[in-house]
């Protein structure tokens, strides 16, 4: 998981050299095509501005979520002392 998060967050950062993936801008025009009340939480979140990908603040947030996850899962599976 960690290899895959450090290839993705590598290829991101140097396919955003505007600081935003072309993808973004790709959803934003799909859904500025459709009636202004669908997709509202979508179009606050494209209009936010966080953290880009390949960023390392984005890095760091998403290495956080594996180790949360691991160690959920390792107390889960712990044996009883």
């Amino acid at each position: 998981m960690i290899a895959v998060l450090a290839f993705s967050s590598a290829r991101d950062q140097l396919v955003s050299a505007d600081h935003r993936h072309p993808q973004e801008q790709v959803l934003k025009d799909a859904i500025d095509r459709m009636p202004s009340d669908r997709f509202g939480l979508i179009r606050r979140l494209l209009g936010a501005g966080g953290p880009s990908l390949g960023s390392d603040e984005q890095f760091d947030f998403e290495l956080r979520l594996i180790e949360t996850g691991i160690t959920y899962l390792l107390e889960q599976t712990a044996p009883i002392a």
